[in-house]
């Protein structure tokens, strides 16, 4: 029970740290990341998701689905997502890189995966825990590190959009004028963000709002900071390694279809899971819950894939990707404030 009383506390401090991050230069009035309401949105979505496979597939077909997979191909599911939390976590090194943050390891490493205990927020934005978890260690100013979690969602989600129309083209021939029309539209976003006379314009503008008005100076630093990080081969690489990061997430479907005896494309895998997330997003639910497994177990269910093996391969997928990730997360943030921040407090009381 203490990681939620943890997390609680984390929540109360997010106010002061959505207020210097210009609340993700989105909203006015930030909403609590964990409140009595999202946990209860939370409990409800997964209630509803157990009615869905409750619904769809009957249990005693869906038992018979898991105890029948092959084994041997387990290993490699579970594989896949480190694999892909590894790549997720070169490109975090590489915007604090371009920020002039530095993190010696393993303390790195450990608060980026404790960003994953709050993975079950709307857009992941609970990972604003990462930030948190800087400023407490190596007092690292939110303007910096704030700026770098929208960059993350913003690479992660046109790479997953790339994933999508690319599967989609490869799988069906259409596909390839969204694809240039999305690529195009990104590029314009980074040229136009590196127009540093106009940006500062708009800002300038921005600062005559009321609430926004004692923010000024935090704005001009959070644009310089995402500037730094949006030079077009730096975001290119950032998405290029989102691509890696979301094509594994794919490949525990294919894994996961191959092991209940139903295999699938890895472009199919790779669209289904990739296509379900991005709809999970746009839900903003927390962590996507619902709509993703019924994106994913909808897609396997009209491409002829029986009711209990698309809800068993629904399943593997979530729990292998989503749900381990927070489990993880979890042990993570847990390891620090015992192994760290307990420490540094100790040292502060003998100071």
């Amino acid at each position: 029970m203490r990681v939620f009383c943890d997390i609680i506390r984390f929540n109360e401090h997010c106010h002061s740290v959505w207020g210097k991050g210009l609340v993700l230069i989105i909203t006015a009035k930030p909403s609590a990341l964990v409140t009595k309401k999202s946990i209860l949105i939370t409990i409800a979505a997964i209630l509803l998701i157990i009615a869905m496979f409750s619904f769809v597939a009957d249990l005693n077909d869906l038992k018979s689905a898991l105890f029948q997979m092959d084994f041997y191909v387990l290993p490699l599911i579970l594989l896949m997502a480190p694999y892909s939390w590894m790549t997720r976590y070169f490109k975090w090194r590489l915007l604090l890189k371009h920020t002039d943050v530095v993190v010696p390891e393993p303390q790195g490493l450990l608060t980026y995966l404790s960003g994953f205990s709050l993975s079950i927020t709307p857009g992941k934005l609970g990972e604003l825990l990462k930030c948190y978890l800087l400023q407490r260690q190596f007092q690292i100013s939110y303007t910096k590190t704030i700026p770098l979690v929208p960059i993350e969602r913003i690479a992660d989600g046109s790479a997953m959009t790339l994933l999508v129309l690319i599967c989609y083209s490869a799988y069906s021939g259409y596909g390839k004028i969204p694809f240039a029309i999305s690529t195009a539209l990104l590029l314009a976003a980074l040229v136009i963000i590196q127009i540093r006379p106009l940006c500062l314009r708009l800002l300038k503008q921005l600062s005559k709002i009321r609430f926004l008005q004692k923010y000024a100076r935090d704005m001009i630093e959070i644009y310089e900071n995402l500037r730094k990080v949006c030079k077009p081969g730096t975001f290119i690489l950032l998405v290029a390694l989102a691509l890696v990061s979301w094509a594994l997430e794919g490949m525990v479907l294919f894994f996961g279809m191959l092991s209940l005896g139903y295999p699938v494309t890895i472009m199919q895998a790779i669209f289904i899971v990739n296509f379900a997330t991005l709809i999970g997003a746009i839900s903003m639910l927390p962590g996507g819950l619902f709509t993703a497994e019924a994106s994913i177990m909808g897609i396997l269910v009209l491409s002829q894939i029986p009711d209990n093996i698309a809800v068993a391969a629904t399943l593997i997928s979530r729990i292998c990707t989503l749900w381990f990730g927070v489990f993880i997360g979890v042990i993570c943030y847990y390891f620090i404030r015992i192994r760290y921040l307990s420490k540094r407090a100790d040292n502060n009381e003998r100071v």
